[in-house]
């Protein structure tokens, strides 16, 4: 479902941001027959509800920046871990 998403705002930005804005062209009308013909409303559609579900990257970025930072958290307290075994084991087999 992202990677859907992703690629309806990518063809709606690409569409409206770069053809319509720059030479006025829709690529969309042009495909479907009229900005007002039925199968172009739907994807324009489909491209607003697209952006819609896409707000949800913001708070999945988040979520994993989160979890990124938990795990480097473990990652070290692992590092931690086996360091101190490691010197435990050294010094016992030194006496």
């Amino acid at each position: 479902m992202d990677t859907l998403a992703l690629t309806l705002v990518i063809v709606g930005a690409i569409n409206w941001g770069g053809l319509i804005g720059l030479f006025q062209f829709d690529l969309v009308a042009a495909i479907f027959g009229s900005s007002s013909s039925v199968l172009s409303r739907i994807i324009y559609g489909l491209v607003g509800l697209a952006g819609i579900y896409s707000f949800k990257f913001y708070t999945d970025r988040e979520k994993n920046f989160i979890r990124f930072k938990f795990i480097k958290e473990i990652d070290s307290f692992k590092s931690y871990l086996f360091l101190r075994k490691t010197l435990i084991i050294k010094i016992l087999l030194e006496k």
